[in-house]
């Protein structure tokens, strides 16, 4: 049982069943919809700019508010995804992110296509460090209560060498 979704083990079932190519005995669906906690352990969310995107502890307050306030039907699982403003992936190769309350603008990185060429993943850059240890707690903290997900482009960089 989670505490989020009581029928997880069986939407799971489901999901592995329609990745294995097989029959299910209903139309699979992922049904969300906002619903009013009885005993929430959150009670407020926190709207602070930067620190709803950067700061660990107000992030997974946030997650933890949002997840408890969703009704997760059908095959719809509870669900982290790791997202800290559009095209983020920018700022592994030096643009400098300025958050805003509902997106995040970047700085240039490069000023033309010369410049593009010359660009560098930096291994040691501050944002990379920062998105793998959030990913890292996201999934360390979900064991059994809600998926880690990953909205970025060129995620295989996680696991290559």
């Amino acid at each position: 049982m989670n505490a989020y979704k009581s029928d997880w083990l069986e939407a799971r079932q489901r999901m592995i069943g329609w990745w294995e190519g097989k029959k299910a005995d209903r139309a699979l669906a992922s049904i969300k919809a906002p619903v009013v906690p009885l005993n929430p352990v959150k009670s407020s969310y926190i709207p602070d700019v930067p620190d709803k995107y950067t700061d660990f502890e107000t992030v997974f307050n946030n997650l933890e508010y949002g997840l408890e306030r969703t009704f997760w039907g059908g095959e719809a699982f509870p669900c982290h995804c790791v997202y800290l403003g559009p095209m983020f992936h920018q700022t592994f190769l030096g643009s400098k992110p300025n958050f805003t309350p509902s997106t995040t603008w970047y700085e240039p990185c490069y000023r033309d296509l010369d410049d593009l060429l010359e660009l560098e993943f930096d291994r040691d850059n501050c944002w990379w460090k920062f998105w793998k240890e959030m990913v890292r707690r996201s999934a360390q903290g979900g064991k059994g209560r809600y998926l880690t997900s990953l909205r970025v482009p060129y995620s295989e960089l996680l696991v290559s060498p």
